[in-house]
């Protein structure tokens, strides 16, 4: 038997603006359906902090610095969620 290394997956092809929308949107508009305390401020320092992660964390991808694909997937969604927390908070 062939042994089989399944971790890390191989990095998905097709990746797209669908998935940059995705992944810098969805902590800021999630949590201003359902928290009261989001304002406009945090939305938009997610959404726009997300992206410029999501920048910068795709060309260390692409130029090998980060060599696992997924770091940078995971990671712009972490970033927008944490943003769009602490400006909330700190615009209220």
């Amino acid at each position: 038997i062939d042994e089989v290394n399944f971790w890390p997956p191989p990095r998905p092809e097709g990746r797209g603006f669908h998935e940059v929308i995705f992944a810098t949107a969805f902590f800021p508009l999630t949590l201003g359906l359902w928290w009261d305390k989001t304002t406009y401020k945090g939305a938009f320092a997610g959404v726009v902090g997300g992206g410029i992660t999501r920048i910068i964390l795709e060309a260390l991808t692409l130029s090998g610095a980060i060599s696992q694909w997924w770091v940078a997937s995971l990671g712009i969604p972490l970033i927008s969620l944490i943003l769009t927390i602490a400006f909330s908070f700190t615009s209220e």
